[in-house]
């Protein structure tokens, strides 16, 4: 499992932002082949998005379509994305 990190500044965006972008990236999202889910971490100022893939292959293959739509999206929601990072996973276990 491969996950992919988008580190965002959220300090020009309302607070309810996180959980509607959240809903529209993954309604997105779920159409591509290889994706698994979706996490909004969030801090005063600041979001962090994790992707889930089942590889770093599946994210790479729709890198330039994940990429344009989440400019466009967090550019929408007056969102500044500060970096991306891709992590394997070598361990989960979440219950939500």
């Amino acid at each position: 499992m491969y996950v992919s990190v988008t580190t965002c500044d959220t300090s020009g965006a309302p607070s309810d932002t996180g959980a509607i972008v959240g809903e529209e990236m993954d309604g997105w999202l779920s159409s591509l082949e290889g994706y698994r889910g979706l996490l909004l971490l969030t801090r005063e100022n600041e979001t962090l998005g994790l992707a889930f893939w089942e590889s770093e292959e599946a994210a790479t293959r729709h890198d330039a379509l994940r990429t344009e739509f989440r400019e466009r999206m967090l550019g929408l929601a007056g969102v500044t994305i500060e970096g991306v990072t891709g992590y394997d996973v070598d361990f989960a276990r979440v219950e939500l």
